[in-house]
């Protein structure tokens, strides 16, 4: 939950920084974080897919097949010592 937070106020950062109003930003970043932990807390993490929007879910597949190749080139070059 912790980087859950961490991770939505770097998010209101980001907009603030790009030129999105305080209002918006809060909104789309720290305002929706008690619903997603509510729904995580009911229906399970492995369960979002199935509650969240089409939108959202096209982005989580997007982002996960990014994410996935990133995480295997961070552990490859931890297990090898060659992180920097």
């Amino acid at each position: 939950m912790i980087a859950m937070v961490k991770a939505g106020e770097l998010a209101f950062e980001t907009m603030v920084d790009s030129g999105i109003i305080e209002e918006s930003a809060y909104y789309e970043s720290l305002h929706e974080l008690p619903l997603i932990a509510n729904t995580i807390a009911r229906k399970r993490l492995y369960e979002m897919n199935v509650v969240i929007s089409d939108t959202a879910e096209y982005g989580n597949y997007l982002i996960l097949l990014r994410l996935c190749a990133v995480a295997e080139t961070v552990y490859g070059r931890a297990a090898t010592g060659r992180l920097g």
